[in-house]
C-alpha cells in the first residue's frame, strides 16, 4: 500500500510537471513568435524608408540629369535625328549625353543609368560593374552601333 501510494504521488508529480513544462513550452512559443514578427515588421519599415529615400534621391538626380549640360536638348536632338543623320554628325551629342549621365551616377551613386528617347529606345548608358565602368552609347543608322566610351 505504501509503495502504491509513493507510486501514485510520483506518478502526479511528474504529470503535473509534464503539463506544466508544456504550458511553459507553449507560452514561450508564442511570445518568440510575436517578438520574431515585431523585428521582422520593424526590419520591413526600415528597409521601406530606406527604399523610399534612394527613390528620393534617384527621382532628383533624374531630374538633375534632365536639365544639366543642356542634355534635355541634346536628346530631343538625338530622338529627332536618330533614323536620318549619321553617326560622324551626331557623335558629340551623344558624347555629351554619355559625359552627363556618367556625372549624374557618379553623384547620385548608383551602379546603373540609361538615357532613352520617347519611343523607349537606349540612347545612352552607364554602367558600374566589378570595379569596372562601362560607359556609351547607340547609334542606328546606317545599322545599331554600340559605342563604348
Amino acid at each position: 500500500m505504501k509503495n502504491k501510494i509513493s507510486l501514485w504521488v510520483l506518478f502526479m508529480l511528474i504529470t503535473a510537471m509534464f503539463f506544466s513544462t508544456s504550458v511553459v513550452a507553449i507560452i514561450i512559443q508564442k511570445q518568440n513568435r510575436r517578438t520574431s514578427y515585431d523585428i521582422v515588421r520593424k526590419t520591413f519599415h526600415i528597409m521601406m524608408k530606406d527604399i523610399e529615400e534612394k527613390q528620393k534621391e534617384l527621382l532628383s538626380s533624374s531630374r538633375q540629369m534632365a536639365v544639366s549640360d543642356d542634355m534635355g536638348s541634346n536628346v530631343r536632338y538625338v530622338a529627332e535625328s536618330k533614323l536620318q543623320v549619321d553617326f560622324s554628325i551626331m557623335k558629340v551629342a551623344y558624347e555629351n549625353i554619355s559625359e552627363s549621365i556618367y556625372h549624374i551616377a557618379q553623384n547620385a551613386n548608383v551602379w546603373k543609368v540609361a538615357a532613352y528617347d520617347a519611343d523607349g529606345d537606349l540612347i545612352a548608358f552607364y554602367l558600374s560593374e566589378n570595379q569596372k565602368i562601362f560607359l556609351g552609347y547607340v547609334h542606328r543608322i546606317p545599322s545599331v552601333k554600340y559605342e563604348i566610351i
